[in-house]
């Protein structure tokens, strides 16, 4: 909680000591070259909105960084395929800030998103394309879903493909079949059988919950023995 309560504190410091058009350049060069920073550069967008109402600077000259790069993006993944893929997780990082900030001017990130993850998928994918796009699935398929069911099946079918084709590691092979089993199961957790959930904890969880199981079996065995006495 510290933690959290810090980085929010951290971000409003920046978002009111920084020019808007600075900032905006400094979080495109982060997005670009840090995978994981896609979503930090969301959550500064939006903390700006909540602090400055109406000052949509920031907002505006990152939608424009996302579209410049997207209509370069085959020029960009001939290049440099990581700065593609963290063009990709950008746009779909953004998309649900921006529909919360604007639905309108959202919409204009809607073909960008499919048209990216369908490229990202089959157009000559190697393994961390896949990797990414596995992991934009389990993030954000829902959302995905909702917008374009029949996008999101046909991405599905894609990663069933690599799955069977594709000389993945473990850990990729894993993500597919999450992103699988979610869209499987509409990203709902209630109907997600226990088990395949369970498969998907870490490792110490897993551990954790199975003697925790063990225990409550042992009892209703115990229970079952003292009831026929």
């Amino acid at each position: 909680l510290k933690l959290k309560t810090f980085a929010v504190n951290a971000i409003s410091i920046l978002v009111n000591s920084v020019p808007y058009k600075k900032l905006a350049y400094q979080l495109h060069q982060r997005w670009l070259s840090e995978q994981n920073f896609t979503k930090i550069a969301a959550d500064i967008i939006l903390q700006r909105h909540h602090m400055c109402g109406r000052d949509l600077g920031l907002f505006s000259c990152c939608l424009a960084y996302i579209l410049s790069d997207f209509r370069s993006r085959h020029q960009i993944r001939k290049e440099n395929k990581l700065v593609f893929r963290n063009t990709v997780r950008a746009i779909i990082d953004f998309y649900p800030v921006y529909k919360e900030i604007d639905a309108t001017i959202s919409e204009s990130l809607v073909e960008p998103m499919f048209t990216s993850m369908k490229e990202l998928i089959n157009d000559d994918a190697d393994e961390r394309d896949i990797e990414t796009a596995a992991e934009l699935i389990i993030d954000h398929g829902k959302m995905l879903l909702k917008i374009k069911p029949g996008k999101c099946d046909s991405f599905i079918v894609g990663l069933r493909i690599h799955l069977c084709e594709g000389n993945f590691t473990p850990a990729t092979r894993r993500l597919i079949l999450q992103a699988i089993d979610l869209w499987t199961y509409g990203w709902d957790n209630e109907i997600m059988p226990f088990c395949i959930k369970q498969f998907y904890e870490p490792s110490l969880q897993f551990i954790t919950n199975t003697d925790e199981t063990s225990e409550m079996l042992s009892e209703s065995i115990t229970d079952r023995k003292e009831s026929i006495v």
